[in-house]
């Protein structure tokens, strides 16, 4: 099993309308086992703790992606929106 796979196969979760949709209807049952499964059909070997592994380094990738991003304007991160009231940057 391994989590490069694990991230190779969320990675191909964002594109993949097919293998969204596998996933939506396991999903409910809250089952990273299931989500394994499915990934797993799709040719990924990997096990639930791969995923949950994968998804804390795919997150903080992200993180780090959003915090680098500058502070534009029109296109201001949630999290450095004004206070209401206050006057724009």
């Amino acid at each position: 099993m391994s989590v490069t796979a694990a991230l190779r196969f969320i990675e191909r979760l964002a594109s993949d309308l097919r293998l969204q949709q596998s996933v939506r209807e396991v999903t409910p049952r809250g089952d990273l086992a299931a989500i394994a499964a499915v990934a797993s059909r799709a040719g990924f070997e990997l096990d639930a703790t791969d995923l949950q592994e994968a998804f804390v380094i795919d997150w903080k990738l992200r993180r780090r992606f959003y915090a680098a991003l500058p502070d534009s304007g029109a296109g201001r991160r949630p999290d450095r929106a004004p206070k209401p009231g206050s006057p724009s940057r």
